[in-house]
């Protein structure tokens, strides 16, 4: 009884620590486009976009310390109204007042907001330019939770499309567009067709995540929100936004076309 109870205390005086408090520091994201309803930043491969456990920092923290608030009549404390995995990097929109919080999240419901994606994949798809239709679920307990295609009545429906940009042997850059949402989404419909995405822990390939680690200096999976377009909900512009591969992605694509030249000396 004794010990449950101490450790209760001590998840009390973890949970009750404010992490904004705890965010000194520089400025760990971008801002791609801030008006007074919108903030769209680029997020750094390493961390939560929100609910982080505990005291843990998220993106959603950062932005509220290192961005002011909207001076808009409806200002809220910015929000996101989509998610990347924790390993992924790029775009991440945020709403800054009441209207626009409302108005993105109909949108993606919708699927009026295309969002694209720059993977690298351990293997290459037969065919160029091609759509994954396959229903995905969730499996395994909640803390292990994993994603997985299925043929049950309750999974939901999963669209991908991909186009490959490049391809280096065995190993290819794609181009990825998702029309739905789902948690995992690429990371499971890639390894579907036996493609995982490089350096992904959970679906990946173990040699291939090696080779790339010990030989190109991926530590992380390869997959960047790199581009959203929409229809701002209130002035109407076509909106456009864009992030480049973070440096260390990037440095991967210059190692893999340096080792092709080498190997055709």
């Amino acid at each position: 009884m004794a010990v449950r109870d101490g450790r209760d205390e001590w998840r009390k005086r973890r949970f009750y620590q404010k992490p904004r408090q705890q965010a000194a520091g520089r400025q760990s994201f971008a801002v791609i486009h801030q008006d007074d309803d919108i903030l769209c930043v680029a997020k750094p491969g390493d961390m939560l976009v929100n609910m982080g456990r505990d005291d843990e920092l998220t993106l959603q923290h950062h932005v509220r310390k290192h961005v002011p608030r909207s001076k808009a009549k409806d200002a809220v404390d910015a929000s996101a109204v989509h998610r990347l995995d924790r390993h992924t990097s790029g775009l991440v929109l945020f709403g800054r007042t009441q209207r626009a919080l409302e108005a993105l999240h109909e949108m993606i419901r919708r699927g009026e907001i295309e969002k694209y994606y720059a993977v690298l994949t351990c293997g290459v798809p037969r065919e160029r330019e091609g759509e994954i239709d396959a229903p995905l679920e969730e499996h395994g307990e909640v803390r292990g939770r994993r994603v997985r295609v299925s043929d049950d009545d309750d999974a939901m429906e999963a669209l991908t499309h991909y186009k490959v940009e490049e391809r280096w042997g065995d190993i290819a850059l794609l181009n990825v567009r998702i029309f739905t949402g789902r948690s995992h989404q690429i990371r499971v419909h890639l390894a579907h067709i036996n493609c995982p995405v490089a350096g992904d822990k959970v679906y990946g390939d173990k040699a291939g995540n090696r080779y790339l680690r010990e030989k190109m200096s991926l530590d992380r999976q390869f997959l960047h929100a790199k581009r959203l377009v929409f229809t701002h909900p209130f002035t109407g512009k076509r909106m456009d936004l864009t992030a480049k591969l973070p440096k260390e992605l990037a440095n991967v694509l210059k190692k893999l076309g340096d080792t092709e030249k080498a190997n055709q000396k």
